[in-house]
């Protein structure tokens, strides 16, 4: 049998994808990569991460869009309500002859539905067209140029814009029978009655009017709880509460309903002062104005409401532009940051010293090399999935990095500094003229496969394991054993620093042999050797975590001692474990503090003052304690799992001591740039993302700016389409108040 290798390369046709059919296509590549699995076979297409992208920020986008969408209709349906009600009220004494010659209540309802059907369902038909019309000529404006380059905006005209105009072809009907509604329930009595003495409304007779108010006032009380309308939700998207989405509009629709009531009481005053200090026209004017002022607030109401579209209007734009500074500093954190997408060893010393080079780049004022990579929760029984980690300097980072004051219940200083301010990692400093290292050692039962290995640390913070003693070589008997440190593998290392005892390889044995060793001292190029430790008295030496029920054990023993009255005691477990065996030199070295996400203490249940175990990318396992929270941390993305901040400098002690010399060792993969106003971002990211520095990827504040500025949606809602809106509502009170003062003009007519 052979075996080949088959591929296709599809094309899309961009211009075929719109709102409407992308989420379909996302389905069908998802499920065309499902096809492919049972083959053994794969697809590959940036076209899914694209519509994953578009999906999670159309909400952002389209929010704005929403909320003036349902002011606006609340708006237009109020225009129309008011027409109704002067057309109705011309009409009221034709109602009031109809009911007294026998005409039911069904029967004028009947006939004012069939003049809205008449006007209603042209305007079904045609709305769609028109809208789509007005909307492809606001390609021609200047808002739109840099997107159609001057040509008409395509528009598709799609089936749910007919049931929209029929809804609100609906809710207009629905306003005209409202008040031909209670037109007719008053009969003539009522309509002559109404004429000499105007009574209140059934809305302020029962008090559903401070109701809305109320209704108005939680549902903004609960967002500004809430701090948004959006909702992350658990596979990185978002969702919206129709409610708290609909707060504007309610609460304009409350104040106006508020207003209704108040305003004629503010008049009546004014009347009363009027009446003693001005004249008998104005006088008059007044309380003709309070004896009948429901035509008159309501005109009032709708000049408010379209002011406040306006105010919308006015101060979107900086809010929008203040919203996409906001997001492009959480995105950047910095003016530059620089990535390396793996932690592999630096080859070039550019690399070594990360910050320092890039600090020497013009236009930078301030460089700092981190550590960003992944862990999980290590502690047996406990559960969380993959954490995001960050290993920062905190008082320089609390500096640097761009932070909001609803990002955490404290400043980014004070979060900070409670992982700041730590000792010095411990260790046992080597004479400048150290030669090698020896050990004595014995074991009760000799066995193979496994190595006892010295934990350096050199003056530049690097660490290394070299060989100390062979367990096969070891005997019954007391025997010392010796590495030279030029196994050291890194070039000046200057003065080293002993910081562990780590034992590599494994044991098949069922029981585990015991292993003693004493009189660990440093060989000079003259004299005695310097003793490190003898083993004498409390021990300053710890065993590394593990998640096995039944770890290593390490004790100082006074039987048997090679000098002195004691000696060290090191029993490992049996079996094959990746995990780092042996002692370290502890202190205040462990737990290391750390600072977490909110989401990291709901997903673990670890809460401040807690500890657990983690185990990052590396594999090595680090014990933890939780000092602080934070809601959110700018450079991270909630979607990526909770976040754990460690002390940079604390971290890599912890994980160069802990390095068990397998895998790869971390080290710091980040720099964050602070950047003048001289400064070019786009060449430094080039500059960082070429040799000799070679990191992965470069993000900057102002490219991210940029690019979330261009999105042609952002342009429209901010400069275009709520211009556009504005204007029409205005068109819409100009038209209201000249029919409102015809109609006022008729009646006075009629009253002179």
């Amino acid at each position: 049998a052979y075996r080949g290798t088959v591929s296709w390369l599809v094309t899309a046709d961009p211009d075929r994808l719109n709102r409407s059919n992308f989420e379909r296509a996302r389905e069908d590549l998802t499920q065309l990569y499902k096809e492919f699995e049972p083959f053994q076979a794969y697809a590959i297409s940036p076209l899914r991460d694209a519509f994953l992208r578009f999906d999670r920020t159309a909400d952002y986008q389209q929010t704005p869009l929403l909320v003036l969408l349902l002011e606006i209709t609340g708006i237009a349906l109020f225009y129309v309500g008011l027409v109704s009600a002067i057309v109705v009220e011309r009409q009221s004494s034709e109602i009031a002859l109809l009911r007294g010659r026998g005409a039911t209540v069904l029967q004028i309802l009947t006939l004012y539905a069939t003049q809205g059907l008449i006007l209603g369902i042209p305007i079904l038909i045609a709305a769609p067209f028109i809208a789509g019309a007005i909307t492809a000529l606001l390609g021609l404006t200047p808002v739109f140029d840099q997107v159609t380059g001057g040509e008409v905006l395509p528009v598709t005209i799609v089936p749910l814009s007919f049931a929209l105009a029929a809804g609100a072809v609906a809710l207009s009907i629905v306003a005209l029978l409202a008040p031909a509604l209670a037109a007719a329930l008053k009969g003539s009595t009522g309509v002559r009655h109404g004429l000499s003495r105007p009574v209140g409304s059934f809305v302020q007779r029962y008090y559903l009017d401070v109701a809305l108010a109320g209704a108005a006032f939680l549902l903004l009380w609960e967002l500004r709880e809430r701090g948004s309308v959006f909702t992350p939700s658990a596979t990185g998207g978002v969702s919206t509460d129709p409610l708290l989405l609909a707060s504007p509009a309610l609460a304009i629709v409350g104040a106006g309903a508020l207003l209704l009531r108040f305003y004629p009481l503010a008049l009546r005053l004014v009347a009363r002062f009027a009446t003693i200090v001005a004249g008998a026209p104005l006088a008059l004017g007044l309380w003709q104005t309070v004896r009948n002022s429901g035509q008159y607030t309501r005109l009032t109401l709708l000049l408010m409401m379209a002011v406040a579209v306006g105010t919308f209007a006015a101060s979107y734009t900086s809010t929008a532009d203040r919203s996409y500074r906001d997001r492009a500093n959480y995105e950047a954190g910095v003016g530059l940051r620089a990535t390396a997408g793996n932690n592999q060893p630096p080859t070039t010393k550019e690399r070594e010293d990360l910050a320092g080079s890039a600090a020497k780049l013009p236009g930078v004022t301030e460089a700092m090399d981190l550590v960003r990579t992944t862990a999980t929760i290590a502690t047996p029984g406990s559960s969380g999935g993959l954490f995001q980690v960050l290993a920062v300097a905190p008082k320089q980072a609390s500096t640097m990095l761009w932070f909001r004051s609803d990002l955490a219940d404290r400043s980014l200083r004070e979060v900070l500094g409670t992982i700041d301010g730590l000792p010095a990692a411990p260790g046992k400093p080597l004479p400048a003229d150290a030669q090698s290292l020896s050990i004595w050692g014995r074991m009760d039962d000799p066995i193979t496969g496994m190595t006892l290995r010295a934990g350096l640390r050199d003056s530049k913070g690097r660490f290394a394991i070299v060989e100390l003693a062979p367990l096969e070589n070891m005997t019954t008997e007391w025997a010392r054993f010796t590495t030279p440190l030029t196994k050291f593998p890194y070039a000046d290392p200057g003065q080293l620093t002993l910081v562990s005892l780590v034992f590599t390889g494994s044991t098949s044995r069922p029981t585990a042999p015991t292993v003693f060793f004493d009189d660990l001292a440093a060989d000079l190029s003259s004299g005695p050797p310097a003793v490190l430790d003898d083993f004498e008295g409390p021990s300053p030496w710890a065993l590394f975590p593990t998640t096995s029920a039944t770890g290593d054990t390490f004790t100082v023993v006074a039987q048997g001692a090679h000098g002195g009255s004691g000696a060290a005691k090191f029993q490992p477990r049996p079996g094959t474990l990746q995990e780092t065996r042996g002692i370290y030199l502890a202190g205040f070295l462990t737990p290391l503090p750390i600072v977490v996400s909110q989401s990291f203490i709901d997903g673990t249940g670890v809460g401040v003052g807690g500890t657990t175990l983690l185990r990052v990318a590396s594999g090595t396992l680090v014990p933890v304690i939780v000092r602080g929270t934070f809601d959110l941390f700018p450079t991270t993305h909630s979607r990526d799992g909770a976040i754990v901040v460690f002390n940079r400098d604390r971290f890599l002690d912890w994980t160069g001591i802990a390095f068990s010399g397998s895998g790869v060792e971390l080290g710091r993969n980040e720099v964050w740039l602070s950047l003048d106003a001289s400064a070019d971002p786009i060449a430094l990211g080039e500059t960082l993302t070429s040799a000799p520095f070679s990191l992965d990827s470069a993000v900057s504040r102002a490219e991210t700016l940029a690019a979330a500025t261009k999105n042609p949606l952002i342009a429209a809602i901010g400069s275009g389409i709520l211009a556009v809106a504005f204007v029409s509502n205005l068109l819409l009170v100009a038209a209201e108040l000249l029919l409102s003062l015809l109609a006022a003009v008729r009646r006075l007519r009629v009253e002179l």
